[in-house]
């Protein structure tokens, strides 16, 4: 009855994995382009996520991104959020989020050192960000994928 009840959670969890990296998948970029309708992004936008992509980690301010561009800031998320269909904001924070669900997985790092890593200014501020995106803690996503692999034995 345990190991049953055991492998039923195994499954649950494994299907929420599955559902969160669809969620992932659904909303990411690749090389540029929107993947759930590869269309091509206009150079401007190209530029603005590809230096979201690659400065995640650091403290990406809008405003200059929107200045370095060569438009406003209020023009510049408006034209991105029409495209990309998510403020810039947002957008840098599902990257964060990404790039933290995948250090939790892979790593042993602390939490801490991952909302560090992740760009985020503080724990606190990574955990309310984690748990209002998947509705549980980085430490109990941690833990969830943990025991996943006590089944791949």
């Amino acid at each position: 009855m345990v190991k049953s009840t055991a492998r039923s959670q195994y499954l649950i969890d494994l299907g929420m994995a599955y559902r969160l990296v669809g969620e992932l998948i659904k909303n990411l970029t690749v090389n540029g382009q929107i993947l759930n309708d590869q269309r091509p992004l206009p150079h401007p936008l190209r530029q603005a996520v590809n230096e979201i992509q690659e400065n995640y980690a650091s403290s990406v301010s809008i405003a200059d991104l929107a200045e370095k561009l060569s438009y406003s800031s209020v023009y510049f998320s408006r034209y991105f959020k029409a495209y990309m269909g998510i403020s810039p904001k947002a957008y840098l924070g599902q990257v964060r989020l990404e790039r933290a669900t995948e250090l939790l997985m892979t790593s042993q790092e602390s939490i801490q050192e991952i909302a560090r890593q992740t760009g985020f200014r503080t724990e606190k501020n990574f955990f309310v960000t984690f748990k209002q995106r998947f509705d549980m803690t980085p430490k109990t996503y941690r833990e969830r994928y943990a025991a996943r692999q006590d089944w791949q034995g």
